[in-house]
């Protein structure tokens, strides 16, 4: 439920109870002591995280003894039921089987790299062997006379892309025990996967992903079909190392765990595509990893922008099999610098549940994050993550001394014109953000896109708030228009004008339902710490507007403060260790609110870092002509009092706009 405080907000309140299940540790906070490590910290080869190559293969193993007791000894699936942290979100997932399968192969991928990388098939902490469980999945599932026979893979299906890459992971576990009859049975299953219908998107991949295994051991498949398709996920190609998703029309971290992963693999194991399609993946990896150490804080989490977010980990897979495939653009220094900051983020805010179980969430469990397809086998994607244990323990990965990443020592701006974002990092905070100036993904309530996709800026440090499936939409981080101060619609879909280190534009059509759509017009001035945001509307009737600042989260049994200027028109909230101030800098009249959002029942987080979440937003008094300017600045910040900005606005002479001075830069913001 949403409550709102201030001057001339109404107070709503609705009484229910809730688990209040705090994250293992805060960004930054202490470490539970069921996640302390074994293996010793290296400062000396790992400056800036401590971890080394035993960090990874340790955590993997206690990630894998935590998931292998939930797997049925006679059939070799998984069952994960019963354990969760949450209950709202599983009422929106999908089915058990599907769920079943989705585990089985996720998990697959870990077990297989693990193996790889330590020769081993056991891990501390589980009796018995590694791949015992999915042997027994695959033989009993492939064959048509067993009664758990898996079937065929069906049209739309993810799973068995997960056992082909297992089993080129690691094939002395994963393939070699079958019979020749069992290989068999398993390759005609893989090549029926191979001539599947799948998603037009990212998802194309999983049909692609057994080629290598087939065409290994001589046996038949489609290739004209398959390759067919590979060749139109590659036209996808939009420039800066970024591909839109197909029939999704995002650039998010899809590009990271499926683009770049996927084509990756191939140019490793796929001979045939390595000669066809080689020069583009070539192109296209170098020009990503230019962008990808600015997606990063310095203490490893990514910026939490778009879906899937629960993959976690697998944010960082791309230098991993990257280097696999001898496209290592990066100093092998920085990128175990930025991997392993990014494992040390999660691992210790919790990623492990005291089930031992990956739970869908952030940190720790946390469901606020999750899509519908995002059931109890999802969040095993994480095991691409550990992509860097496939290198050699001699590997230049592994021995060069980390480097810094920029969040460590540069204040700079990244445009990345291919995806339509522009990304900052800030040395003294630590901080890395993203602007979404363009944003085509469509607009899906139910996966909470505003949230995730549409706000006009997301913080590494920061994180946002969030209702879960259902749940209502937000005003925080965006701007919207109503006509009549009760129906909102807020910034969704927005289109490029231009992008640019400091100055960017974009626009949206907001939905005012039987009156039409409104052009929304946004310029947005990056500064060194937060954002200026110019809005106006072109419809030919005045129209209420609302802007709001950054989400913060708030502790369980506890309120943020709110302090208001009114002579200087600034809201700031306080919620230690995090503070977020919105200011408006020309407006009509209006008001600020601060928003709490409680969890709603069946969630036990309203803010993606856990806990409750508050924001702050201002409302017009009354609607606003079109083409008159609203100019907010916004900004957040972890364990800093922030500091404002001089500000100065005038009327241009000659164009229909105004002069925006913000950090002794003179912007001009036009209006048309």
């Amino acid at each position: 439920m949403i409550k709102k405080f201030g001057k001339t907000a109404v107070v709503c309140a609705l009484a229910f109870s809730f688990l209040c299940v705090c994250a293992a540790a805060s960004p930054a906070g202490e470490t539970e002591a069921r996640l302390e490590l074994e293996a010793p910290l290296n400062k000396t080869l790992s400056p800036y995280t401590g971890y080394t190559r035993e960090h990874w293969i340790e955590i993997a193993g206690r990630i894998i003894s935590g998931f292998l007791p939930y797997f049925d000894q006679e059939t070799g699936m998984p069952d994960f039921r019963g354990t969760d942290a949450e209950s709202g979100h599983f009422r929106y997932t999908p089915g058990f089987t599907d769920e079943s399968r989705n585990a089985f192969g996720r998990t697959m991928i870990l077990t297989s790299i693990y193996s790889a990388a330590t020769g081993r098939n056991t891990v501390p902490g589980y009796d018995g062997p590694v791949n015992g469980p999915y042997l027994k999945g695959i033989i009993r599932g492939t064959d048509p006379s067993d009664p758990v026979c898996w079937g065929p893979t069906g049209p739309y299906g993810a799973f068995g892309n997960q056992i082909a890459q297992a089993i080129m992971y690691c094939p002395q576990y994963y393939w070699d025990p079958l019979s020749q009859e069992q290989k068999k049975r398993l390759a005609d299953w893989l090549a029926a996967l191979v001539h599947g219908i799948g998603y037009e998107c990212n998802c194309w991949f999983f049909n692609t992903a057994p080629v290598p295994v087939l065409k290994r051991y001589g046996y038949p498949y489609d290739y004209d079909y398959i390759t067919e398709k590979m060749a139109r996920v590659l036209s996808w190609y939009s420039g800066s190392g970024f591909f839109i998703d197909g029939g999704n029309c995002a650039y998010d971290y899809y590009n990271f765990w499926g683009f770049q992963m996927f084509n990756l693999y191939h140019y490793r194991y796929t001979d045939p595509w390595r000669q066809k399609f080689g020069r583009l993946i070539r192109k296209s990896t170098e020009e990503f990893m230019e962008n990808f150490p600015y997606f990063f804080g310095s203490d490893g989490a990514p910026v939490p922008f778009g879906r899937s977010l629960t993959y976690r980990v697998a944010a960082v897979c791309p230098v991993g099999y990257a280097e696999a495939a001898g496209l290592g653009f990066l100093p092998p220094g920085q990128e175990r610098r930025i991997a392993s900051a990014c494992l040390k983020h999660f691992w210790e805010g919790g990623v492990l549940s005291e089930n031992g179980l990956v739970q869908p969430g952030w940190l720790g469990p946390n469901a606020i994050v999750a899509e519908q397809y995002c059931h109890r086998g999802a969040p095993y994607w994480i095991a691409v993550g550990f992509s860097p244990l496939l290198l050699p323990e001699d590997h230049p990965f592994w021995k060069d001394t980390e480097h810094p990443c920029p969040a460590d020592i540069v204040d700079q701006v990244k445009v990345v014109p291919g995806a339509q974002m522009v990304l900052k990092t800030n040395r003294r905070r630590g901080e890395a953000r993203l602007y979404p100036i363009g944003s085509p993904r469509y607009n899906q309530p139910t996966w909470q896109t505003g949230i995730k996709y549409y706000q006009h800026t997301y913080s590494s440090a920061i994180g946002w708030a969030a209702p879960g499936e259902a749940g209502p939409d937000l005003a925080q981080g965006r701007s919207g228009v109503s006509p009549d101060g009760k129906n909102w619609s807020y910034r969704t879909q927005p289109s490029p004008i231009f992008l640019g280190q400091r100055h960017n534009s974009s626009y949206y059509f907001a939905d005012l339902g039987k009156k039409g759509y409104a052009r929304v017009v946004t310029n947005t001035l990056i500064g060194a710490d937060g954002e200026a945001h110019c809005v106006y509307h072109t419809y030919p009737e005045p129209l209420y507007i609302r802007v709001a600042g950054y989400g913060i989260t708030v502790k369980h049994g506890e309120k943020a403060s709110e302090a208001i200027d009114k002579e200087n028109r600034i809201l700031r909230i306080e919620a230690a260790p995090y503070e977020s101030v919105l200011r408006i800098i020309e407006a009509p009249e209006g008001r600020f609110e601060t928003v709490s959002l409680a969890p709603r029942a069946g969630w036990n987080h309203s803010h993606l870092f856990g806990g409750t979440a508050a924001f702050g937003q201002w409302t017009s008094s009354k609607p606003v002509p079109p083409k008159t300017l609203v100019i907010f600045y916004t900004d957040a910040a972890r364990d800093e009092k922030i500091r404002l900005p001089e500000f100065s606005v005038r009327k241009d002479g000659l164009e229909l706009g105004s002069w925006v001075r913000f950090e002794g830069v003179e912007n001009l913001v036009e209006i048309f």
